[in-house]
């Protein structure tokens, strides 16, 4: 009730103000006054780090014994046909933002250029995605077996949530793959095979795993040349 009386006072005030100007007829000024409201937007984050806390790359023989021979700063020395390595790189994101992420792995070095009938590169080293190698079946292997382009595979796009304060948090949709965290582990096997002949002694295999991020809300098909945000290589 005391809302409808105070529109009817608006109202009878409003109506009480057109009649006089129209009978006095001449211009009016009024004091004035205004509020304003105030308001404070911080922009989002997004900050993709590295865990430095797991272990990025182990060499294991066909055995599937760990060597512990990883060097800081040569990788692997002595990498013989049959042996395998596994590459595993974790990534948080530390900003508040939910984000797009993706993952590049490249090789390069002497022995993707070996042409030797029969011995070339793609025969002689396999490349798997997200498997543990030691326990995976015939059938886990083929289907996660990556096929190169270039010398390069990209993975997946995923959506990963926010963290820390005002994070933003995402469901899963059907027109991308959630996980659910803010967080994503990525795990390569390179099998340097068996059958491999001497064309390959001395030669050398670079690999470097990339991840990027892209902003996820407003944003819903990622367009990866306008990259900006943090991105990083074994």
């Amino acid at each position: 009730m005391k809302e409808k009386r105070n529109k009817k006072r608006l109202l009878g005030f409003i109506f009480l103000f057109v009649a006089v100007a129209t009978v006095i007829g001449v211009s009016v000024a009024y004091f004035s006054d205004f509020v304003a409201g105030s308001g404070k937007t911080t922009a989002g984050t997004l900050d993709l780090t590295k865990d430095t806390t797991v272990t990025e790359l182990v060499h294991y023989n066909a055995a599937g014994t760990d060597l512990n021979d990883v060097h800081a700063t040569n990788g692997i020395e002595n990498f013989n046909p049959g042996d395998y390595a596994v590459i595993t790189v974790k990534v948080d994101n530390d900003g508040n933002k939910s984000a797009w992420v993706r993952d590049i792995l490249t090789v390069s070095g002497t022995m993707t250029s070996i042409a030797a009938l029969g011995q070339e590169f793609a025969n002689m080293v396999s490349i798997y995605e997200g498997i543990d190698y030691a326990t995976a079946t015939a059938a886990e292997k083929t289907a996660a077996k990556v096929t190169l382009t270039s010398n390069a595979y990209g993975g997946d796009e995923l959506v990963i949530n926010g963290s820390g304060t005002a994070a933003e948090v995402e469901s899963a949709t059907a027109s991308n793959e959630f996980i659910g965290a803010a967080t994503k582990t990525y795990t390569y096997t390179i099998v340097f095979e068996a059958a491999a002949t001497n064309v390959y002694q001395g030669k050398t295999l670079d690999v470097a795993l990339k991840v990027e991020a892209l902003q996820y809300r407003n944003n819903a098909t990622p367009t990866w040349t306008q990259v900006t945000a943090t991105e990083f290589s074994l």
